[in-house]
């Protein structure tokens, strides 16, 4: 398994309640399921960070930036996920 699949799998052991609750009451998104679908969407992206270059940037789906927003909503959340998944905060 490689690097980038074992931070995936790590991070698919969260409990992001408080941001599936944010997708749903302020980002637009309309069920649970279709939340929970971004949301792991957005964690295979978020684990390929540290495998990406600036000469090779690693572009979102425009669907998942609804649960990225989300994310950056419960900000305390969202800098704790990034500070033990990259080391560092990722905007």
């Amino acid at each position: 398994m490689s690097e980038a699949q074992e931070r995936y799998q790590e991070m698919k052991k969260g409990d992001y309640s408080p941001i599936i609750e944010t997708a749903l009451r302020e980002c637009g998104v309309k069920s649970r399921e279709r939340a929970e679908e971004l949301l792991d969407a957005f964690l295979q992206w978020f684990a390929l960070i540290p495998e990406t270059s600036p000469e090779q940037p690693l572009q979102m789906l425009r669907s998942v930036d609804r649960i990225w927003h989300a994310m950056v909503l419960n900000t305390a959340f969202y800098r704790e996920f990034c500070d033990a998944f990259i080391g560092s905060f990722v905007d």
